[in-house]
């Protein structure tokens, strides 16, 4: 890893004590970065469904969302990030 390498709980602590944000909620711009951290780490092949909803569930903790709900934000937050990169 480089010097500059974070890991995901890191990258969505800093998104949310800075609220940086790109034209995205705070919480959706945590979820693509979760992304492109894991993805950067792997040696081959596509995030799983499961990957990618762990992710979201790192942002969802650090946001102190309601966990009930999880699954059906995720898949939102997915298929919102498909829509934008698929």
């Amino acid at each position: 890893m480089s010097e500059f390498s974070q890991t995901v709980p890191e990258l969505v602590a800093w998104a949310r004590k800075n609220d940086f944000s790109i034209s995205l909620p705070v919480d959706r711009l945590s979820f693509l970065l979760a992304i492109a951290t894991l993805n950067g780490e792997r040696l081959e092949g596509e995030m799983s469904e499961g990957e990618l909803v762990d992710a979201f569930r790192h942002v969802s903790d650090a946001f102190e969302q309601t966990s009930e709900t999880i699954s059906q934000r995720a898949n939102n937050a997915i298929n919102d990030w498909c829509a934008s990169v698929c």
